[in-house]
């Protein structure tokens, strides 16, 4: 039975697939989810590349670069500023799981181009906003719909960041890697005096950060917290021993039934695996 379940794996994701102006383009669905989410088609395409199929991953990856506005953003959904964030990860996974630092310095203006603009972009919040030098306000998708201040954001825009930090690191280029590092440490900086600000107590005791900056008591506490799980894996921003992290990892721990988490999606009293 597992070997037929690890079969049918790529499959499933093949039944989505389309070819768009030339390219694999790796979709979630055939039906509501039939198109680009850009999130979900680079988790799709990492998962191609572990089944031996780097060639075609790299057609995906180019259809997603594709996408790159004048600039320098990625933004299929109003909104999901975290888009361009996702991009820089995608593009600089795809590289290292391959192998190809050729390759990426042919992609490294894309990269660069992601990364100005999110400097651009943590300036757009009015000075005094409870968002101000983070990211404008934002669709947190995965639960939550309206555009607000919020964090969903933030931890897939610190995810690229770091990810195109290393990828310099790793192509040698030194003082590009050091300038980054730069506008990393502001940003995550200014992430933690928001994040202290805006800590809160769950029905347990939990201290953890809602989705939401502007405090709403009628959204459960785990509602949305996906991008939270990204940025501890893969995005690897924060430690298992950051407080943040272990006191938002004992709200999702409270809110599971038999094991699985309850209640995060859109779906009320649904489970998303």
């Amino acid at each position: 039975m597992t070997g037929v379940q690890t079969c049918a794996l790529p499959i499933y994701i093949y039944q989505a697939r389309e070819i768009k102006n030339g390219l694999p383009a790796f979709q979630v669905g055939p039906t509501c989810y039939r198109g680009l989410w850009v999130v979900d088609g680079s988790f799709l395409l990492e998962a191609m590349t572990y089944l031996g199929r780097a060639d075609e991953t790299r057609n995906g990856i180019k259809y997603l670069m594709s996408f790159q506005r004048k600039d320098g953003s990625f933004m299929l959904m109003d909104a999901h500023w975290k888009e361009t964030g996702i991009a820089l990860w995608a593009i600089t996974r795809h590289a290292r799981l391959t192998g190809d630092k050729e390759w990426l310095r042919q992609a490294w203006p894309n990269v660069e181009r992601g990364f100005a603009f999110i400097r651009h972009m943590r300036a757009m919040p009015a000075a005094n906003a409870p968002n101000a030098r983070l990211i404008p306000d934002g669709f947190s998708d995965g639960g939550l719909g309206d555009k607000v201040p919020e964090y969903t954001n933030i931890y897939w825009t610190l995810a690229g960041l770091r990810a195109a930090i290393e990828s310099a690191r790793w192509l040698g280029k030194e003082d590009q890697a050091k300038d980054w590092q730069k506008e990393y440490d502001d940003f995550l900086q200014t992430f933690r005096h928001a994040a202290e600000r805006d800590m809160r107590s769950d029905a347990h005791g939990n201290r953890y950060l809602p989705i939401r900056m502007r405090y709403d008591p009628a959204i459960l506490p785990q509602k949305a917290q996906w991008a939270f799980l990204h940025s501890l894996f893969p995005g690897k921003v924060f430690e298992a021993s950051d407080p943040l992290v272990q006191g938002n990892m004992a709200m999702l721990k409270a809110a599971e039934q038999e094991g699985l988490m309850q209640d995060t999606g859109w779906l009320k009293g649904g489970i998303w695996t």
